[in-house]
């Protein structure tokens, strides 16, 4: 495991985050179908809405917290929900993406399916894509 640490998103954090969503979650099979004019201008707004009504956690370096290794959105209101979480394609395997989601509850909610999340972390968690959407669109 690296020597980092975990801190909440701070706004100087929050281009890389909204980037990194947007830009990974492209290569989903939920995207695949979806004109690409239309899902980078759909799936901006949804996000844009989520983004600031929820929680971010940075996986940051130690030694630099300006350093952003990965991070994840989700909410914890009585059941936790994982919206997203990207670490950096340098830090894969290392762990990085267990330190964020030892945050949850070992039993959870994600509402962004990609096939590299199914494979590490799917197991026991339910999907359900509609609480992203309840959050982006009705509170």
């Amino acid at each position: 495991m690296l020597p980092l640490k975990l801190r909440k998103a701070n706004p100087s954090d929050h281009n890389l985050i909204f980037k990194t969503w947007l830009r990974s979650y492209a290569g989903s099979a939920f995207a695949n179908d979806i004109d690409a004019s239309i899902y980078f201008s759909e799936h901006n707004e949804l996000i844009k809405k989520v983004l600031f009504k929820v929680d971010v956690f940075c996986a940051v370096s130690e030694e630099d917290e300006t350093q952003v290794i990965g991070w994840m959105a989700c909410e914890f209101n009585g059941i936790d929900i994982l919206h997203y979480m990207a670490v950096k394609k340098l830090y894969w395997r290392m762990g990085v993406g267990r330190m964020l989601i030892q945050e949850l509850k070992p039993s959870f909610v994600y509402t962004h399916k990609t096939e590299l999340f199914d494979k590490s972390f799917a197991g026991k968690n339910m999907y359900n894509p509609y609480l992203f959407y309840r959050r982006a669109l009705c509170e």
